[in-house]
């Protein structure tokens, strides 16, 4: 699950530099943009007081990262710059603000 999480919002992120021109620590600084962005996960990480949930989203992001530093992530958005989670909370990527 965490990985079906982490891709999504990895290409997201990149394809939003490609769409407006930007660098990807303005893009996760946007206001309301990135949930985990200073937020919860992210002060228990600089705290070193992750859970176990943490952790596997952190393995996650560890591969997607890796997979991108060798060209190998693919693109599963298509292109979109905005995504939002269902109540199940899987991720739709979209092409346009969902809310």
């Amino acid at each position: 699950k965490q990985r079906l999480e982490a891709q999504p919002i990895a290409n997201v992120a990149l394809n939003r530099i490609n769409d407006k021109q930007r660098t990807l620590s303005d893009v996760l600084k946007a206001p309301n943009q990135f949930q985990a962005y200073k937020g919860g996960e992210f002060q228990r990480l600089e705290k070193g007081a992750t859970t176990g949930v943490d952790a596997q989203k952190l393995k996650a992001i560890d591969m997607t990262i890796g997979e991108l530093q060798k060209g190998m992530l693919q693109d599963n958005t298509e292109g979109r710059t905005y995504y939002y989670h269902k109540p199940d909370q899987s991720i739709v990527a979209t092409k346009k603000y969902a809310f």
